[in-house]
């Protein structure tokens, strides 16, 4: 029994999560700058995420992903009041189903022009390159079917990927789109597949209530890879960005939803995601450090006053 599943969730990789290059990420309003490398740099400070995505699933091959992300800023100083922003950043992924495997390093150069600083509005373009390494594992020869094509496929391919970003981004809103897999890669998979090229387009905006206490953000995240489209549309409630909660609905597919605390220092978010299709949901942990400059020139040209603690991007 134990063998059927986890070719049945070879199955299922292949054809969905595989298929689509890029893994769920449910928690993209905690970290943006996964989704959109153009965010690098958006705070002046260094920031370093981990998160782990796994099924819930308590059988061996369940789908499973890690990923580290850090990045940081540096300012240069334009003008009497005004800064360039220059940031740098790196995304580590490891993730594994059933019998496939897929690693992944990836760094980007992210470039931000200020538009207006009074209002801490920004326009940022991101460029970045890295590659995945896809891998078949080994121990299917315990469940090989001398019938079956798919367990008697050896797997082993590398894509190198070169992205470009971009990023409009205030205290009170953000719009971004990244365009991925720029020169399509074939790997030897069945029929030697070629990988779509993935687009994705983000939004969000900042509603302040409660003498500019509390925070309510709509956002949405919009992937395109090659012919199929798919979306998550999401409502987050923040307090004083000290506490944080909503959910997700991922167009047809299922809902989710997450909770979150931090301080200046340090950020904690779960979230929990159900699917129509899958046997069981997906939990999804996101611990972040974030060590800031002594000078927070962000903040400073802000519209808002720091004591509300929501004059930062609206993504966490």
């Amino acid at each position: 029994m134990k063998k059927i599943f986890i070719l049945l969730l070879f199955s299922l990789l292949v054809q969905k999560s595989f298929g689509q290059q890029s893994t769920f990420y449910t928690q993209y309003m905690n970290n943006l700058y996964v989704v959109n490398p153009a965010a690098a740099g958006a705070y002046n400070a260094s920031d370093f995420k981990l998160a782990i995505r796994r099924s819930g699933m308590s059988i061996e091959g369940a789908p499973q992903a890690v990923f580290f992300s850090g990045n940081t800023c540096f300012l240069q100083k334009y003008g009497n009041q005004s800064y360039f922003k220059h940031g740098v950043g790196v995304v580590i992924n490891n993730e594994t189903a059933g019998l496939l495997g897929r690693t992944g390093v990836q760094a980007n150069y992210a470039f931000h022009l200020p538009l207006n600083p009074k209002k801490g509005q920004y326009v940022s373009m991101g460029l970045t390159y890295g590659f995945q390494t896809y891998t078949f594992d080994e121990k299917a020869k315990i469940v090989r079917d001398p019938t079956d094509p798919v367990g008697n496929t050896v797997f082993n391919g590398n894509s190198p990927e070169g992205n470009v970003s971009f990023l409009w981004y205030s205290p009170d809103f953000f719009v971004g789109l990244t365009s991925n897999l720029l020169t399509p890669q074939k790997l030897r998979w069945f029929n030697d597949n070629t990988l779509d090229r993935v687009h994705q387009f983000t939004a969000g905006y900042k509603f302040l209530f409660a003498e500019n206490k509390f925070g309510l953000i709509p956002s949405c995240l919009v992937r395109m890879a090659g012919k199929s489209l798919q979306y998550d549309a999401t409502m987050t409630l923040r307090m004083q960005n000290k506490f944080w909660a909503g959910f997700t609905y991922r167009g047809g597919q299922g809902t989710a939803f997450f909770a979150g605390a931090g301080s200046k220092f340090f950020n904690f978010t779960y979230s929990y995601d159900f699917f129509k299709t899958n046997f069981s949901g997906y939990h999804e942990f996101t611990l972040g450090v974030r060590i800031n400059k002594k000078s927070n020139r962000f903040v400073e040209a802000s519209s808002y006053k720091p004591k509300n603690g929501l004059n930062v991007p609206i993504w966490n």
